[in-house]
């Protein structure tokens, strides 16, 4: 007592801290920790004093529920619930801590196999091994080996039950763990005894008592002492099996209480077979106290069979009923139980299909989001391509509109000049032809000036006209192969062009008619270009329906007489 006075007022202090300060629940989790393989009943109270754990951050709140669950394994309290173990497995699977996840799939795989979920636990311990066996963690592996035996020994796998404890030996040495090794030990003369094996299994229960008593662990004695004298028992040899229990004294019968029960019925079922019947009731009605539904099924048969090898029918027959109810109660709740289980697997394979039916339509969503992007991405780059196509063919025409704009300004400039001196060589041979005739020669010099210079004004004249032409013909042959929507500054290039070529058309409709609006106009330019209706519903950026009523709107501007010819006066103007 006094030695757990130290460890009692920690607990209380950290307690005290846990309720009031989160900011200290990692020194009360990690000494949580340390106390659990010694005092796992301080370790427990220690845990159980956080107010609101739930409140905790994730990481310590899943580590919360993995010590809780880890304390009250160690102290024997039967687990009922698997949601705390859940909250452990959920966080350390996302995290990806694999020491601490190989751990909570052992003990999710000790809840459910409190909860009879048999099939379950033992996937989880094989998972579990998987994730431990890298990290050389012996204790745990020996712990994980040593389940998964019982549970092969349940389903009568012998062969399997066998290798797993074998197994957990192995991890027990390596571990130097002279307490794992006696009880790996007893587990192996477990299944040597359901195999027949006597001297086998007597020979792994003598070791393990040995070290047992070596190192003073009642636990791992009772456990060893109890199943040898159940072995020499089976094997008939009742004194050994009497020297076995008799040095079971009471204080190792109160250690492990929810066995006290089969220890009662082996005392019981011993005398039975001495045929000490008197002890045997005695052992039989001490064991009844068990709340093990098997336990008291065993006890009901060896009343039976010691009833009616005393002649006692009547109570044979009575103990027969009890233990008959007692096999049917055990089968109707197997059934239930298997019952819930059908309907539980029923319900996880509804979720889960539920479940991968909306992964499918997320991803369904998530590819349909792909394919638009990569849609969308490929529309842009496209487009890009063809205005950047288009822009250097605008420039490539701008540049040759540029340049013919020149040659017709210094063209026209040669022209004037021409002109001029047309004008001026004209008078002189009028002044000259009214000299006299001495002047004939530079007349005709004059003359044939007049003519080389009225040729070449001739020339330059058809080259100009040409050059319009030409002109004309780079400004236009795009739009007539393919007709696109004109912007502003098409427009304006457009408008020079048409008064270029057709003489001030622009300005001369805008004089004769000013009642006309801006895109009246555009209108008109494009009927004078000689333009069908659906290239100018391209150009206007229209439908086809609007070109005809525009054009039936300006041909009422010009005439109301419906005998009117808007196209012919168009390019009569």
């Amino acid at each position: 007592m006094k030695k757990s006075i130290p460890y009692i007022f920690l607990l209380l202090i950290l307690g005290l801290a846990a309720c009031r300060q989160y900011p200290h629940i990692r020194f009360l989790l990690q000494e949580a920790e340390t106390l659990m393989p010694d005092r796992p009943d301080s370790s427990l109270i220690l845990l159980e004093s956080v107010r609101f754990p739930e409140k905790l951050s994730s990481e310590d709140y899943a580590t919360w529920c993995l010590l809780v669950t880890q304390a009250r394994d160690k102290n024997h309290v039967e687990h009922t619930s698997d949601s705390l173990i859940d909250v452990a497995v959920r966080y350390f699977e996302k995290h990806g801590l694999k020491h601490k996840y190989g751990k909570v799939l052992y003990y999710k795989g000790r809840v459910c196999q409190d909860l009879r979920k048999r099939k379950e636990a033992l996937m989880l311990y094989l998972k579990a091994r998987d994730e431990v066996e890298e990290l050389k963690d012996y204790n745990l592996l020996f712990l994980i080996c040593s389940h998964l035996g019982t549970l092969y020994g349940y389903q009568d796998m012998k062969k399997e039950a066998l290798s797993a404890y074998q197994e957990s030996y192995k991890y027990a040495v390596l571990d130097k763990d002279s307490s794992s090794i006696s009880y790996s030990l007893s587990y192996i003369g477990r299944i040597y005894g359901l195999y027949k094996k006597w001297d086998s299994s007597i020979a792994n229960y003598k070791q393990a008592v040995r070290i047992a008593e070596s190192i003073r662990d009642s636990s791992a004695l009772w456990l060893a002492m109890k199943e040898l004298s159940s072995v020499y028992i089976r094997d008939r040899n009742f004194n050994e099996a009497s020297t076995c229990l008799s040095k079971i004294d009471g204080n190792w019968k109160n250690r492990i209480v929810k066995d006290i029960g089969r220890f009662y019925l082996t005392i019981g079922n011993l005398y039975r077979l001495k045929e000490d019947n008197d002890n045997a009731i005695t052992y039989l009605n001490k064991a009844l106290e068990t709340s093990n539904v098997y336990t008291r099924r065993e006890i009901y048969l060896c009343f039976y069979y010691l009833y009616e090898a005393t002649g006692d029918y009547k109570k044979a027959i009575g103990y027969n009923n009890l233990y008959k109810e007692c096999t049917d109660s055990i089968q109707i709740a197997e059934y239930q139980k298997n019952i819930h289980e059908i309907a539980t697997k029923y319900e996880n394979e509804k979720l889960m299909n539920i479940n991968n039916e909306l992964r499918w339509k997320q991803m369904q969503r998530v590819w349909v989001g792909i394919l638009v992007l990569m849609g969308l991405i490929f529309t842009v780059i496209y487009l890009s391509h063809i205005l950047k196509q288009r822009k250097d063919e605008i420039c490539l025409y701008q540049d040759r509109l540029d340049h013919n704009r020149l040659l017709i300004q210094e063209y026209e400039g040669k022209i004037t000049d021409l002109t001029l001196q047309m004008g001026m060589n004209e008078e002189e041979l009028k002044q000259l032809r009214v000299d006299s005739v001495k002047n004939r020669d530079l007349i005709e010099s004059k003359e044939k000036a007049y003519r080389q210079l009225s040729a070449e004004k001739q020339n330059l004249l058809q080259a100009l006209e040409r050059l319009n032409e030409k002109y004309h013909y780079f400004l236009l042959a795009d739009l007539r192969t393919k007709p696109y929507a004109l912007a502003n500054e098409d427009w304006k290039e457009l408008f020079i062009e048409i008064d270029i070529i057709y003489v001030d058309f622009i300005k001369r409709l805008r004089s004769e008619h000013p009642g006309l609006t801006f895109d009246d106009i555009k209108y008109c330019c494009l009927f004078k270009l000689s333009f069908s209706m659906a290239e100018i519903a391209i150009m206007m950026n229209v439908q086809s329906s609007s070109v005809s009523r525009r054009k039936l709107r300006i041909k009422k501007h010009f005439r109301e007489n419906e005998n009117f010819n808007l196209d012919a006066y168009i390019h009569q103007f």
